[in-house]
Order: C-alpha cells, then sequence, then structure tokens
C-alpha cells in the first residue's frame, strides 16, 4: 500500500469491565482505507462518494426535506469543519478509542447516544489536525463510517461547561446570556396574564446550584404577607414565587441550565464561605454560578422582555443563594460580587 502514514493506537482502559476495543492488522487496513478513499474525494470533490461514507447524514437529509434551514446548518458547519485541510499529504493517523460519550467534542450541543462513536481518527496533514469518530456498520458487513452526531444546537455555540486541560470550565458569559434569553421568553408569556391586574414590584432569582435550581420569582402589588414585619425579599411568601414551576419540575424550561449547574458543582469541596455567610460553607464554584446569574439580569436581552411588564416605582432585582434564607446577600449588588473576599475554610 503506497498510502503510509505514521499509525499509532492510543492504551485507553475500558470502564467497569467493559471489553477492550483493540485495533487488529484487519481494522488498521480498514481504517486506512477510510482515511485514504475520503482524503482522494476530498481533493476531487466528490461529494456524493464523500457522503455516502458518512453515518447520520439522513438527520440532515430529514432537516432539509422539513426546509429546517437552521438545523441544517449545523451539519453543514460540521461537515466542512471536519473535512476543511483535507486533500492535502496525510501525514500521521492516531486512533483513540471511545468509551466514554461525555468525553465526546460538542457534549450539550448534540446526542451522539444514537450511533456511537468506537474509535475517534486524529488525522494529521501538512495544513491541518482534525478528528473523525468512527464506527463500523453492522447492517453494511462492519463497513467503517464517519459519524454525524445528531445536533439539537448550533455547534459553534460556545459550551457553557466545557472540558479544558483535564478540568471543566464554566463559561459564566455563556450561560448568563441563556439564562436571560430563558427568562425572557417566560416574561413573554407571562406579561399576557398579568399585565393590567397587577405591577411588577420585584424580580428574583432563587438559586441552589448544588441541587441544580433556579426559581425565578416575581413580587407584585397585591401580596397578602406582612412585608414591614418580614421584608421585601420574603421570597416564599410570594404570589408567584417560582412561578415557571410545573408538577414534575422546578422549571421545565430551565432544566437543562439547572442540569449545567449541577454538574458544574457537584463534585467540587465545600471549602469556601462568604464574609456574610457565618453559617454554611459552599463550593467556590457555588458564587461563580451565582455571579453568573447576577450577569443574566444585566443582558440586553432580559431588559427588553422585562420591559413587558407594568414595573412599579420601586421595582428592584434580587439574586439570591437558596440557602440565604432570610435573602440578606444580593448578588445582584456590585458590593457582593468580589470573590476575592471568599474565605477559605
Amino acid at each position: 500500500m503506497n498510502f503510509s502514514p505514521l499509525f499509532s493506537v492510543a492504551s485507553v482502559t475500558p470502564p467497569n469491565g467493559r471489553p477492550e476495543r483493540r485495533v487488529n492488522n484487519e481494522l488498521k487496513d480498514a481504517i486506512l482505507a477510510l482515511v485514504e478513499l475520503r482524503n482522494r474525494m476530498i481533493r476531487t470533490g466528490d461529494r456524493n462518494s464523500l457522503d455516502a461514507t458518512y453515518d447520520g447524514l439522513e438527520s440532515r437529509d430529514y432537516s432539509i426535506q422539513r426546509e429546517d434551514h437552521e438545523r441544517t446548518s449545523y451539519y453543514d458547519w460540521y461537515i466542512n469543519h471536519i473535512e476543511r485541510g483535507l486533500g492535502a499529504e496525510v501525514m500521521a493517523i492516531h486512533v483513540v478509542p471511545v468509551y466514554d460519550l461525555a468525553s465526546l467534542p460538542y457534549k450539550y450541543n448534540a446526542n451522539w447516544t444514537i450511533n456511537q462513536p468506537e474509535f475517534e481518527l486524529q488525522i494529521e496533514t501538512k495544513k491541518k489536525q482534525t478528528s473523525w469518530y468512527v464506527r463500523r456498520d453492522i447492517l453494511q458487513d462492519g463497513e467503517l463510517r464517519v459519524i454525524l452526531p445528531n445536533f439539537c444546537d448550533a455547534p459553534w455555540k460556545a459550551p457553557i461547561l466545557e472540558n479544558r486541560g483535564g478540568y471543566v470550565e464554566f463559561n459564566a458569559q455563556a450561560f448568563a446570556k441563556e439564562l436571560a434569553d430563558h427568562i425572557g421568553l417566560e416574561f413573554c408569556s407571562w406579561s399576557v396574564y398579568l399585565n393590567g391586574l397587577v405591577k411588577i414590584r420585584a424580580f428574583a432569582l432563587n438559586v441552589n446550584p448544588y441541587e441544580g435550581m433556579i426559581q425565578p420569582c416575581l413580587l407584585t402589588d397585591k401580596e397578602t404577607f406582612d412585608e414591614s414585619e418580614y421584608g421585601k425579599w420574603c421570597l416564599g411568601d410570594w404570589r408567584f414565587y417560582n412561578f415557571t414551576s410545573s408538577p414534575h419540575s422546578q422549571w421545565p424550561y430551565g432544566d437543562e441550565l439547572c442540569r449545567l449547574i449541577h454538574d458544574y458543582v457537584s463534585d467540587k469541596p465545600h471549602d469556601c464561605k462568604h464574609p456574610k455567610f457565618e453559617y454554611w460553607v459552599q463550593p467556590r464554584e457555588d458564587f461563580e454560578v451565582l455571579l453568573a446569574c447576577a450577569m443574566a439580569v444585566q443582558e440586553p436581552e432580559f431588559s427588553r422582555f422585562l420591559q413587558r411588564f407594568d414595573l412599579a416605582d420601586d421595582f428592584e432585582i434580587g439574586v439570591f443563594h437558596a440557602h440565604d434564607e432570610r435573602c440578606e446577600c444580593n448578588f445582584a449588588l456590585d458590593e457582593n460580587q468580589d470573590l476575592a473576599t471568599l474565605i477559605k475554610e
């Protein structure tokens, strides 16, 4: 075979006693043949033959049939992303067995469970290094195919959680924008029912990252609790406390965001406390999430949709940790946003 780039296989221990995915000579030859074939097709522009080597292309085709052009663009972007720079001489192929779907890219933008990859092919040319995720198609006599994940969101969208250098990074800006968009759409629905009946005196977020809980709350000018005794921020007594909840979910539309913040803090050590809280210790990441929630209520989309309500003259915004039962620390205020003041235990 004239096609003979450097070829290596990573040693990855299967989790929980699962069988090891080995690359024998037959599979090695199949991988080399697939890369050589696709590289030649990319170089010659043979689009029809190249598409035949994909697994999952029907998702894009289905989007085209439904004229779902936005979703179709996800697949076109990804295909271009993994093909760009190919067609040049392939210098090396490094094969990595895939066992954990959580380690795959676009974890929060795509579903990899339908056609699960067996191997990652890290392909290096003179112009680029890229990765193809492949599996053997049992319906086609074990023929190797390059998998297209089932995209549910734009792959170029910045993920909220991302693995970087062996640790998970929280993208506060992406989270804040997503949260603001979600709350804004809730405002669109609820303002239709409330306008003309009440004025809104406050909006608050009651947040517990460890429990994966975000509770949007509205205070109206038609409340029954004794504000003089309990204060304005007695969230549990607000008529529209956790107004987005349903019988089976704290916030159906926000479930994904709630799961993300839980994933981020659930395995972190409880070793920090805010100087205003002497009675409990939290992970530092808890406070990072609270600050991201405070960023959300400053987003332009949040403010734009908030204006759909009839706002009272004394309208205020609050962002509170659920453990702060007396709502003494409003993270929406600049004075509570300096994490350098956290006390290490």
